[in-house]
């Protein structure tokens, strides 16, 4: 045998072993673990259900503000679904995991039996988090390394020294599933274990690891769940980035979940992506083929995932035994987000959350700490902000009736929104060309505000602040940011 042969002989074998180290690795989700034994927790496992039965349109894109529970909700779903395997890489039964001691007391344990037996720990589960915000550039480098590091800590190739059971390392007689990785595969997995993936393969990456994933596991198919996709977007507005290194990572990332979607779909089950803003989802060549936008506080199967209703929060009433005057109070302060078709009241999760820590206990704002304010009113010059949003704030929470949303965004806005960060860096000089072009520009601002959570439904198809909690924010955050501008001049 050549050297060339047993060299990839060797390679061969050690990319297998890596992967049964990878498949023995899976457990539960400890996250999700520690959020369902939280007092603060609202059991939500019922809209497992939704998600599962969701065969129509099974890749979604789902929209909502930042700290309203997407996380948690793919958390959840990683958690019941991760297909999980003894010490020799064989499935356990459903029945004898880790996930069903989690799930057996929850709702979807009592309300919808069957989609345990159907569904708990059946399926190879792949969480891609595109968080951007730990590192400073948006250079092709950076955002190369920042993927290669994302694609490398979602397929979790962490634990490579397991011991099995009679106590010797690196079992070798194991034999994975008589699965065996051409060539071309091993030379990709040896890539992703060492966080060195091309740009053509960071494309691909998704679709083959889910191929990989596939084979593996007897042709079960693999659910996919990305989140904060948009998360560089929001970033590159907040600093001003150019947009150039924003259109390098949506090329790659839009790829990358397109081609899973669709050349993929033979492999791929399920997929849920989440972030705030559908912005870099609508642009033309960017646009992700086969995935559905599911909008915050619009009606589709999704709408119950995100936020806390008022149901779940008279949960937390009861438990921490609020009187009728605390629940006013809370109710005024936090409550506010309504849907589009029900009027439904609707919680940010996370202020509700840290309202009844028990150092807490009092009404402010939670939520300010983020988003920030800047992420609005940075789009709007000082004569604009002052009569399109301060003074109506202040004066009776409406917005006035100029203020209009897109339904869907149009191919150019998010180029539109880096159009008006260039013409924002004068605050008095400005003001003439965007009350020009206010027709084009103000929707778009409009439309991002309201996915942010700055604005909601209100009656007879007008927006309104939800709550005194964003109130608050508007009006404090905005006179310091626009003081802060002022004084720079």
């Amino acid at each position: 045998m050549s050297s060339t042969s047993n060299q990839n002989s060797f390679l061969a074998l050690s990319i297998l072993i890596t992967l049964h180290h990878l498949i023995i690795s899976i457990t539960c989700n400890e996250e999700f673990h520690t959020l369902a034994i939280s007092p603060r927790y609202i059991d939500k496992t019922h809209l497992l259900s939704t998600f599962f039965r969701n065969t129509d349109t099974p890749y979604n894109y789902l929209t909502c503000p930042r700290l309203f529970g997407k996380s948690a909700i793919l958390n959840m779903i990683e958690t019941f679904a991760q297909v999980q395997v003894d010490r020799h890489g064989r499935p356990i039964n459903w029945a004898e995991t880790k996930a069903f001691e989690v799930f057996k007391n929850s709702k979807i344990h009592r309300f919808a039996g069957h989609i345990l037996s159907q569904h708990m720990a059946r399926y190879p589960v792949i969480l891609l988090d595109l968080h951007f915000d730990t590192i400073e550039g948006m250079y092709e480098p950076d955002i190369v390394a920042h993927l290669n590091e994302q694609i490398q800590t979602c397929f979790k190739f962490t634990v490579m020294n397991e011991v099995n059971e009679d106590g010797a390392e690196g079992n070798s007689t194991f034999k994975p599933w008589n699965f065996t990785m051409n060539l071309q595969d091993v030379a990709f997995m040896r890539q992703v274990i060492q966080g060195r993936l091309s740009l053509p393969e960071i494309r691909n990456s998704l679709y083959r690891l889910s191929k990989i994933l596939y084979n593996c596991f007897h042709h079960t198919k693999v659910i996919v769940l990305v989140d904060n996709y948009d998360s560089a977007a929001v970033k590159a507005m907040l600093t001003r980035h150019k947009q150039i290194g924003v259109n390098i990572f949506y090329d790659l990332v839009n790829t990358m979940l397109s081609q899973a979607s669709t050349t993929g779909a033979e492999f791929i089950k399920y997929m849920l992506i989440t972030g705030t803003s559908a912005l870099p989802y609508y642009r033309d060549q960017w646009k992700l083929e086969n995935i559905t936008h599911r909008p915050f506080l619009d009606d589709h199967p999704f709408s119950e995932f995100c936020g806390f209703s008022q149901q779940d929060v008279e949960q937390l009433f009861d438990k921490f035994e609020c009187d009728d005057s605390e629940k006013s109070s809370i109710k005024e302060f936090y409550n506010g987000y309504s849907t589009a078709f029900a009027q439904q009241a609707v919680y940010n999760p996370y202020s509700i959350r840290r309202y009844f820590q028990p150092e807490d206990r009092t009404l402010r704002s939670f939520w300010k700490i983020k988003p920030r304010i800047e992420t609005i009113v940075k789009f709007m010059p000082f004569r604009t902000f002052l009569e399109n949003l301060f003074i109506p704030v202040i004066t009776s929470n409406k917005m006035p009736t100029n203020f209009t949303l897109l339904k869907t965004y149009e191919t150019q806005s998010f180029g539109r929104m880096f159009e008006m960060l260039d013409l924002l860096k004068d605050i008095q000089d400005t003001h003439e060309r965007l009350t020009r072009d206010r027709r084009v520009y103000d929707p778009i601002i409009h439309t991002f505000a309201f996915e942010q959570g700055y604005f909601t439904h209100s009656s007879n198809s007008s927006y309104a602040v939800p709550n005194q909690e964003v109130k608050q924010e508007l009006v404090e955050k905005s006179l310091e940011y626009f003081s802060r501008k002022v004084y720079m001049l």
